[in-house]
């Protein structure tokens, strides 16, 4: 996508949908037509403001976490808005952002290159979403106080109290816990902080290598799974038991194809799933033993670890996606439809909503259902550039039963 497009009405409708902009117009007009309900189109409006206030203090958020990596010396590499596949993506400066499918939510990267003090230079870098909130929020109140009643439309539309709100709402990522909307078992804020601050010395040396990490995550991006490979070789050599690296070894045996590959790296995970550096971890790897076990065409255990991704991780497309694969491979051809449609784009062709067609395709098949096969597997053939080796080989055996 051009830069200049970042800011266009297209991404900005995408972030903050049209309905909101419609609620928040209409509201304003009845206010203007019907002042004898005065207060209650004041409400709808306040109400509406905090919606779309969400999404601004998200990207607050965001940007006070980078900008507190760069007081602690760290180098700046992307903001992510939403959940979910990317549909746009641009940079601004050094700074590549990235827009998701789902608007709920975000995350931002930095790395540290210079590891001194790294246990304090890291805890700024995560306070620094909240420490941004709460300075937006108490320079607003300082500049025009708070109505605590704004919500009923007591004294009309309050564009500050709405955004104070929001922006106090989010220093609720103090609280310490784990979060699944990301797609994997996050710690909010608050945690981060405190397993960084409390962290034993062997588990504060991962932070070092996190350099590496994000080099290997941009070349897995780009497709370069050689490069990638040779990367997390060299991080297993210096950890060999640190649950990522072995975790991300599995994901290169997957994107080449190799599902036996993949499923001997998961099973020293696998084995040691409940220990704490393993469990957030548990519904990827439960994930990925049921792509491998696709790419090795054993439906049964496929499905066994993919219902046990789906209870951990229900809300992460690409365990949606898998679930429904097994659901469609096992003949609950309706069941996984549904799930399927979730994830469904035809404007945005990637590796999810691509795999969706896919198993829509094979899934309308067995429900003889041939004008919609065809749409899915024609969206399919367009777009067989995108589609990684293990996509294909799948791909390949679900052609083998249709034609």
């Amino acid at each position: 996508m051009p830069k200049n497009e970042l800011f266009s009405y297209r991404i900005i409708l995408r972030y903050i949908p049209l309905l909101a902009w419609i609620l928040l117009m209409g509201s304003l007009t009845l206010h203007v037509m019907f002042p004898v309900a005065k207060g209650l189109w004041d409400s709808v409006i306040n109400l509406t403001l905090i919606f779309i206030f969400a999404k601004v203090t998200t990207v607050i958020h965001e940007v006070g976490h980078l900008t507190a990596a760069h007081w602690a010396g760290g180098v700046l590499k992307r903001i992510i808005l939403g959940i979910g596949h990317e549909i746009y993506r641009s940079e601004v400066g050094v700074i590549r952002v990235i827009l998701k499918s789902i608007p709920m939510g975000g995350a931002a990267m930095a790395i540290f290159p210079n590891n001194k003090q790294e246990r304090w230079r890291y805890i700024l870098y995560v306070m620094g979403g909240v420490l941004f909130n709460f300075l937006v929020a108490a320079s607003l109140i300082l500049l025009f106080g708070y109505d605590s009643s704004f919500l009923i439309g007591v004294n009309g539309i309050d564009v500050s109290s709405a955004l104070i709100f929001t922006n106090t709402i989010a220093v609720l990522n103090l609280i310490p816990f784990y979060t699944s909307a990301p797609g994997m078992k996050t710690p909010t804020d608050g945690m981060a902080s405190i397993k960084m601050l409390f962290a034993p010395g062997a588990q504060r040396n991962e932070y070092k290598h996190m350099e590496l990490f994000y080099e290997a995550y941009e070349l897995m991006e780009a497709r370069s799974f050689d490069e990638a490979e040779q990367i997390y070789n060299l991080l297993y050599q210096s950890q060999p038991t640190q649950p990522l690296v072995i975790f991300n070894m599995s994901a290169v045996c997957l994107k080449k194809a190799n599902g036996q590959g993949a499923i001997n790296w998961l099973d020293r995970l696998e084995s040691r799933i409940q220990e704490r550096s393993v469990k957030p971890l548990k519904g990827l790897v439960y994930n990925n033993l049921a792509w491998a076990y696709l790419l090795t065409q054993d439906v049964e255990k496929a499905y066994h670890y993919a219902k046990m991704a789906i209870e951990d991780l229900t809300r992460a497309p690409h365990v949606q996606g898998t679930y429904a694969a097994t659901l469609v491979e096992g003949g609950k051809e309706n069941k996984g439809i549904e799930w399927l449609l979730l994830n469904m784009d035809f404007k945005h062709p990637n590796a999810t909503t691509l795999s969706s067609s896919m198993y829509l395709t094979l899934a309308f098949h067995k429900l003889d259902n041939m004008k919609d096969l065809e749409i899915h597997r024609t969206y399919v053939a367009a777009n067989l550039d995108k589609l990684d080796a293990d996509d294909l080989l799948l791909w390949n055996h679900i052609l083998s039963r249709i034609n």
